[in-house]
């Protein structure tokens, strides 16, 4: 366990880092993130994962982990995901940036869990030794803008039609924070 905290509506959030027991919840991440799918709002995957496609992501997770080429974070209310955080440090030429991933179940939304996750993971890209952090997100999700320009994230790019969202296509922003 990283930390625990008590969400602006009083809930107690862990946050911790993925661990090789949590393969053996499979099944609990592929809901986690078929959650997620279902709003067919802002995660680029939009087709439900198995349990079995769910075991081989986290096998994935976790051989990236040992290898430190990345890290996950699980933000957890009463055993139950609320959410997950990924910093991946990129390679070759590129090894200067982290890439970074967030995202919160929608009943969790709003009461501090992104902005713990966040902080986790700008934390672990300074000790990956990364100067640049980086992510994409859909120009219609305001709330995470938000939150990452709080971070100090500024926007360097919106590249317009590139993800189908609602049988509209919308834009993709991308965002930069110097460490």
């Amino acid at each position: 366990m990283l930390r625990k905290f008590i969400a602006k509506d009083g809930k107690e959030i862990t946050i911790r880092t993925f661990s090789k027991n949590d393969i053996k919840r499979a099944k609990e991440f592929a809901d986690y993130f078929n959650s997620i799918i279902r709003e067919r709002d802002f995660i680029v995957l939009n087709k439900p994962v198995s349990v079995r496609q769910e075991r081989e992501i986290l096998k994935d997770w976790l051989e990236k982990q040992r290898k430190k080429g990345g890290i996950h974070f699980i933000a957890e209310h009463n055993g139950k995901i609320a959410g997950i955080a990924d910093v991946k440090k990129r390679m070759g030429v590129m090894n200067h940036i982290a890439a970074i991933f967030i995202s919160v179940r929608k009943e969790y939304r709003g009461i501090g869990i992104g902005s713990a996750l966040m902080e986790e993971c700008i934390k672990a890209a300074k000790r990956m030794k990364a100067k640049i952090l980086r992510l994409e997100v859909y120009s219609t999700n305001k709330r995470a803008i938000t939150l990452y320009k709080k971070y100090g994230f500024k926007k360097v790019a919106e590249i317009p039609h590139q993800i189908q969202r609602r049988g509209k296509l919308v834009g993709e922003v991308v965002m930069l924070k110097y460490l």
